[in-house]
């Protein structure tokens, strides 16, 4: 699944989440997402450290993210529509828009 800050999430072919992130840059940063409102374990996020801000303490992804899910063996696996609901949740709770130079900027909080 890949989420954007300023648009739908969309459920792709684990080929299309690659080539969705490669086409923005790459990816170099993989964070298991952590929140005990989630009812799921183990999902996963990949994204580009180059789109991401700190300010402070504060991180903000400002690109795509790849979600997908990992097995007590640490395996890629598929995600359920929980999985997937749970996903937009956490990331819908987590989408901010900065304000720089007159310009509005969708972002995540991570």
């Amino acid at each position: 699944m890949v989420m954007r800050p300023d648009k739908t999430p969309e459920v792709m072919q684990e080929t299309q989440c690659w080539e969705e992130i490669e086409s923005k840059g790459g990816y170099d940063c993989l964070e298991v997402v952590s929140d005990d409102a989630l009812d799921v374990e183990g999902l996963t996020i990949v994204f580009n450290g180059r789109h991401v801000l700190n300010l402070g303490r504060e991180r903000y992804l400002l690109g795509p993210v790849i979600v997908y899910k990992c097995d007590e063996d640490g395996d890629g696996v598929s995600l359920s529509a929980e999985d997937v609901i749970a996903a937009v949740v956490y990331f819908a709770d987590h989408a901010v828009t900065l304000y720089a130079d007159g310009k509005d900027f969708p972002a995540f909080h991570i």
